[in-house]
């Protein structure tokens, strides 16, 4: 997935990509292309699988983003978001 990241986001010129995983969206636009998308699913089941493992609800997670940020050496750097229902 990184390197769909990479290489879309040096196309279209953005250095900042905000990814929800649980509302299946990707920011800006211009990234929502499949081979990033198809990854989202996979995500969501992980952290399904994680809440049942630990007997907690489906809806107990309330947010989950990555922040990443392209730097000019092409690296990544990725700030996680994961809130949870109080």
């Amino acid at each position: 997935m990184s390197d769909w990241i990479v290489n879309a986001a040096n196309d279209f010129k953005i250095q900042k990509i905000e990814i929800d995983i649980l509302n299946n969206r990707i920011l800006p636009q211009e990234l929502n292309i499949r081979p990033l998308l198809v990854y989202l699913e996979s995500l969501r089941q992980i952290i399904n699988k994680t809440l049942e493992s630990n007997n907690l609800p489906k809806g107990f997670v309330i947010e989950a983003k990555f922040i990443i940020r392209i730097n000019n050496a092409r690296e990544l750097i990725c700030e996680n978001i994961c809130k949870r229902r109080k």
